[in-house]
């Protein structure tokens, strides 16, 4: 029923999901041309918003009525595809409209909306891969409206869309590649998120719904700039060529041109109504337009350009004495005699500490010289207006500031008043109308670009905030000071740039190149904004020792060299990257020095001055990363704190000579560490998240405390490692490989966490090794630990094969996992086992000393262990032999003794046990040994077997119990067995044809074990000692001690009787004393043959014959009542001693 069930279900679901979406196709079954016609689809019926339709080759369809569908392809074809939309008509596409691929020149698909409407999620165009294999999207008057990205893979040649008309195109996402023909089209960018403007060829352009709406490069609309949003220069140029900026609502923080970023807005016109209209300028939302409400001239074709900056102007003088914005505008191709209009200030630009009322000075960059206060200008703080009227030039930078001291100071040499190159022949660009030259001082307001050829040489550069300077393939040559307010780029391989002086980049100012232009340096840099070059230049500090420091990050990615007999010092204080160097740095020779002393990330092959020169790296606090994402060689010397990094993993970096570290070292994630035969020791905390890979046995690395997280010591060699402190790993699991490996501290496994020992090569040495987690021991190796092993409940102990060798005095294995199993145990120190189940599976040797703790156990499998010091005599241990074959046990004295597994276990020298043993069914226990005393019971269930040469003597102080057998029959000697306990029984006691002893010697009362195998058997101690059945005694019976209860049952004997005196032996109802002939009953204690009536205490003959009866001890007694005493010889003679007065004979 349940698999009805599920089948039912997924047909039900396969049925489902058949219906989302289901696949039309064009066959012309009916006219053959327009979409309408049911006929002309298979299956019939016109596409649906569930239907993906697929227009294969050769066919011209006609979308003659609103149509839509979930997609539409067209096929790769050989034959031409061509689909148009009538006017009025309206093709709505749920999700994507996928072009194919034309096969044949000439054969292309085309997609012609005119005068309709097209609405789809996205337009895919591929790469046909050939200029006359093309993919078209035209429109006329209609709209397309694009919820998602229209994506030109192909060049223009291949995909283009078309505007004929004045139709509309709506994107909300990316709109890329190929060719757009503007037409007298709108694009309108509507997005809720951020958009790129691609740098196509606007006829209108408008921006609009959310997000950030950026130029990808310098762009021209030639119909009309509409602001429903604001664009985003993004450091690229507008150009309205001959048109207006407008908006639907009102200009201001929304509707603007941003300038955050950088950039310029240049309108051309040749026509007062060209210019004559708002610019909403704006910087991060701060909304500065400029009005120009009437222009006149002479020639009015030309351009103007506008550019933004949200600072105070860099020329001004003091601070806090201008409003922190002004404009700068530049004409090309105009003779003006009257512009009016104003510029706009925020009123964040005149905020407190700036008093605006003392702001009455308009200023106005032009000519060299600030122009102040010039006819026709004037200023409006409660509109925050400069306003210009009727003046003949607005070209400059223009600003508000204070009437004394703002303007008042000294401008320098030359500066730019207009974009563009720095070359010999471009006076324009210039204050002085000159190009600079030796000894000028040198000003950078705008975008330049450096191509004086072949060089120049100045005095000095400041590169203001806003501006930039691209230094591209000349040689430019500063002699004193280089300041970067904005930006110095270099975007050739050509060229040579050299700064005599002091670099500094202040904060926003920024210095980048990725190209191979050659850069020196002679007075230091100091970096407080962005410093990179990530090209492959050639890279020289030469003339004087100086420092590379400053507050924002370094990169150097060139070829470096230093100079002879200076130094170089790294001071970047950027806690985050430091300076970072990306190839080589070397000396000219080696008096040539690099010194470090903040952050330093080296990704070069070599190390800093690796090869010639002295790197000095000890300073305090100073940190060194090599991180090269290759092979890296690191420079031998003196660190403070030193890291080696690979992102990219399975890399080396290998040390190049003796390296000490004074601080912290680390090793990152899957980065390979290699010493190779260099001596390296890191005196702080060392981090191992890699690979500590040592592969020659030379050298020695000497490391603190080891932090090993989620990292391995394992080399291709037996290199030696020495960790001085802890090796711990609480955040990642470890592995120890080949390696001569010692830990002098602790090794701590947290719960969690493992430890892999894998493989054996090398020797590993450990302290004190605390597991709380996982111990993996896969190679079996053997393991030296000269302090503490201590395994907890959370631990697994996998010990593998190997031999686990303790060398310290004093030491303990302990902790609260219940077993614990060492293959091998060498106890070369002195060692206290406290584990409730040490198990030691195949040897244990050693000559130190194994002592068992209060309650502990040790479980040993060796089979022929000769270890001599095993101290087991604390109280509440046990030792347990379990092996599944032959088994010595070590002598010594034990607490509890339990044998089990199979085979036999040989006894080869004296044992004391204090409390227990216990001898399982399995095997024999061969007494090798002379003497074994146990303090305790004994529980016999397998077979105690008196063998040997010499005479051997058992004493069991308590209990004897269990199933098995006695043997004290070997080699036929004089075996005694002395039990002292209260209860005693075995399965079986054999004796040989020799007076071996049993000694029933307990100060108590105790039970005699029912035999017929008694040799000699002795009483002794105190108390009652009571048969519990029928026993027979080969030889004499001696009563030493007690009183001997025959308890009803039958004693039968073959020797003597002797009762010493105070001892006593005694005979109740139905008991039988059975004496060999001639041997006689000597009482020199008490004798009781007392019955009852009808079931008398009887003595008598064992066999035929007669025994003698005598009382020659003066302090004897002789008790008999309701008794017999059959086959005397000479009767009963009381030679002393006394007759019970009231059992006496009556």
């Amino acid at each position: 029923m349940r698999l009805t069930r599920i089948l039912l279900t997924i047909s039900t679901l396969l049925f489902l999901f058949s219906n989302l979406s289901a696949q039309k196709t064009w066959d012309g079954g009916g006219d053959g041309v327009n979409w309408s016609d049911d006929a002309n689809w298979l299956p019939d019926g016109q596409p649906t918003l569930t239907d993906d339709v697929v227009i294969d080759e050769g066919l011209t369809i006609t979308i003659d009525a609103n149509a839509q569908c979930q997609s539409l392809t067209f096929t790769d074809n050989a034959l031409a595809i061509s689909i148009s939309i009538n006017s009025g008509v309206t093709l709505d596409v749920d999700g994507l409209i996928q072009f194919g691929n034309p096969s044949v020149d000439n054969e292309n698909q085309t997609l012609d909306v005119g005068d309709g409407t097209l609405n789809c999620l996205g337009i895919n165009m591929g790469n046909t891969g050939s200029n006359i294999q093309d993919l078209y999207l035209y429109f006329n008057d209609g709209t397309i409206t694009v919820d998602g990205d229209i994506l030109m893979t192909g060049g223009g040649n291949r995909n283009r869309i078309q505007a004929f008309g004045s139709g509309i195109l709506n994107v909300s996402g990316t709109f890329s590649g190929g060719r757009f023909d503007r037409g007298s089209s709108t694009v309108n960018y509507n997005g809720a998120g951020d958009q790129t403007i691609w740098n196509y060829g606007y006829y209108n352009l408008q921006v609009s719904n959310s997000g950030i709406k950026s130029l990808r490069a310098n762009t021209t609309v030639s119909g009309g700039v509409i602001l429903d949003n604001s664009i985003n220069l993004n450091g690229y140029q507008l150009g309205v060529y001959r048109s207006l900026i407008t908006t639907s609502s009102a200009f201001g923080s929304s509707n603007n041109i941003e300038f955050q970023n950088g950039g310029i807005v240049r309108i051309d016109g040749n026509n007062a109504s060209h210019y004559q209209q708002t610019f909403p300028l704006a910087y991060e939302g701060d909304y500065s337009p400029l009005t120009i409400s009437a222009i006149a001239g002479t020639d009015i074709n030309g351009y103007m350009q506008f550019t933004l900056f949200d600072n105070k102007h860099p020329l001004t003088i003091g601070n806090d004495n201008a409003i922190t914005k002004y404009w700068d505008v530049y004409n090309a191709g105009l003779t003006l005699t009257s512009i009016s209009g104003y510029f706009q200030y925020d009123d964040s630009d005149a905020a407190v500490p700036i008093t605006e009322g003392n702001l009455t000075t308009v200023g106005r960059l032009s000519g060299g010289a600030w122009q102040t206060n010039e006819a026709g200008t004037s200023y409006d703080h409660a509109l925050n207006q400069i306003s210009f009227s009727a003046v003949s030039d607005i070209t400059g930078a223009w600003t508000l500031g204070e009437n004394t001291g703002c303007f008042d100071g000294a401008l320098p040499d030359v500066y730019t008043i207009a974009n563009g190159t720095w070359n010999t022949t471009n006076t324009a660009i210039w204050s002085t109308g000159a190009v600079p030259g030796a000894g000028d001082n040198v000003a950078i307001l705008h975008t330049i670009t450096f191509d004086y050829n072949p060089s120049t040489t100045v005095n000095s550069i400041q590169v203001y905030e806003g501006a930039s300077l691209n230094l591209y393939r000349r040689g430019l040559t500063i002699t004193t000071t280089t300041d970067v307010y904005g930006t110095i780029i270099d975007n050739n391989n050509g060229g040579a740039n050299t700064f005599t002086g002091q670099f500094t980049v202040h904060p926003g100012g920024s210095v980048s190149s990725g190209n191979a232009s050659a850069w020196t340096f002679g007075g230091g840099i100091t970096n407080n904004g962005t410093f990179s070059l990530t090209g492959n230049s050639a890279i020289s500090f030469n003339n004087v020792s100086q420092v590379i420091d400053g507050s924002g990050p370094v990169t150097i990615s060139g070829t470096t060299t230093i100079a002879s007999g200076i130094a170089v010092t790294n001071q970047v204080s950027d806690i985050a990257s430091g300076l970072t160097i990306n190839r080589n740095w070397n000396g000219a020779d080696g008096t040539s020095q690099f010194v470090n002393e903040s952050l330093l990330t080296v990704n070069s092959g070599n190390g800093p001055m690796y090869t010639t020169g002295v790197l000095d790296a000890d300073f305090a606090g100073n940190t060194i990363t090599y991180s090269s994402t290759g092979d890296q060689n690191i420079t031998g010397t003196t660190y403070h704190h030193l890291i080696a990094s690979d992102a990219n993993g399975g890399n080396s970096k290998t040390l190049g000579g003796n390296t000490t570290v004074n601080g912290d070292f680390t090793i990152t994630n899957s980065t390979y560490f290699d010493p190779m035969s260099s001596d390296f020791t890191a005196l702080g905390s060392t981090t191992i998240a890699g690979i500590f890979d040592d592969d020659a046995a030379g050298g020695t690395s000497n490391l603190q405390n080891v932090d090993l997280s989620g990292g391995q010591i394992y080399g291709g060699a037996d290199g030696i490692v020495n960790i001085n402190g802890t090796l711990t790993f609480p955040t990642g699991d470890a592995r120890i490989g080949r390696v001569v490996l010692t830990v002098s501290d602790s090794t701590i496994v947290e719960n969690g966490r493992t430890l892999l020992l894998n493989p054996a090569n090398g020797t590993k040495t450990f302290n004190d090794v605390l597991v709380n987690g996982i111990w993996n021991n896969t190679s079996n190796e053997s393991i030296t630990i000269s302090g503490n092993l201590t395994t907890n409940s959370s631990a697994a102990f996998n010990a593998g094969n190997g031999t686990y060798i303790f060398t310290g005095a004093n030491n303990s294995i302990n902790g609260d996992l219940a077993s614990l199993n060492l293959y091998n145990l060498d106890v070369q120190g002195t060692i206290t086992n406290s584990k409730q189940d040490l198990i030691v599976s195949n040897n244990l040797i050693g000559t130190g000393n194994l002592i068992q703790d209060v309650n502990s156990k040790l479980t040993i499998v060796d089979d022929n262990s000769t270890f001599s010091n095993l101290d087991a005599s604390a109280a509440g241990n046990t030792v347990e032999y379990n092996r599944a074959g032959n088994q010595n046990v070590l002598s010594g004295i034990y607490y509890d003794l339990l044998l089990s597994g199979t085979g036999n276990k040989y006894l080869l020298d004296d044992i004391d046990i204090a409390n227990n043993i216990d001898v399982s069914s399995t095997f024999d226990l061969r007494l090798i040994a002379d003497t074994i005393t146990i303090g305790g019971n004994a529980t016999i269930d397998g077979i105690i077997l008196y063998n040997g040469t010499t005479t051997k003597v058992v004493s069991i102080g308590g209990d004897l119990s269990g199933t098995g057998t006695i043997n004290m029959s070997g080699g036929n000697l004089l075996h005694e067995l002395n039990l002292g306990g209260a209860n005693n029984s075995i399965g079986s006691l054999t004796t040989a044809a020799v007076p071996s002893k049993v000694n029933y010697n307990g100060s108590r009362n105790q039970q005699i074990i029912t035999s017929a195998n008694y040799r000699e058997l002795i009483i002794s101690g105190l108390g009652d000692k009571t048969l519990s059945g029928g026993i027979s005694v080969a030889n004499d019976l001696n009563i030493n001690g007690g009183n001997l209860a025959i308890n009803s049952n039958t004693l039968t004997t073959s020797g003597a009787i002797n009762i010493a005196a105070g001892d006593s032996l005694s005979l109740n109802q139905n008991s039988a004393l059975l004496v060999a002939n001639n041997q006689t009953i000597t009482n020199n204690g008490v004798f009781s043959a007392v019955g009852t009536a009808g079931n008398p205490a009887i003595v008598a003959i064992n066999g035929t014959g007669n025994y003698f009866f005598n009382q020659p001890g003066a302090s004897a007694e002789i008790n008999t009542n309701y008794f017999e005493f059959n086959n005397l010889n000479e009767g009963i003679n009381i030679i002393n001693g006394s007759i019970n007065n009231t059992n006496n004979f009556s």
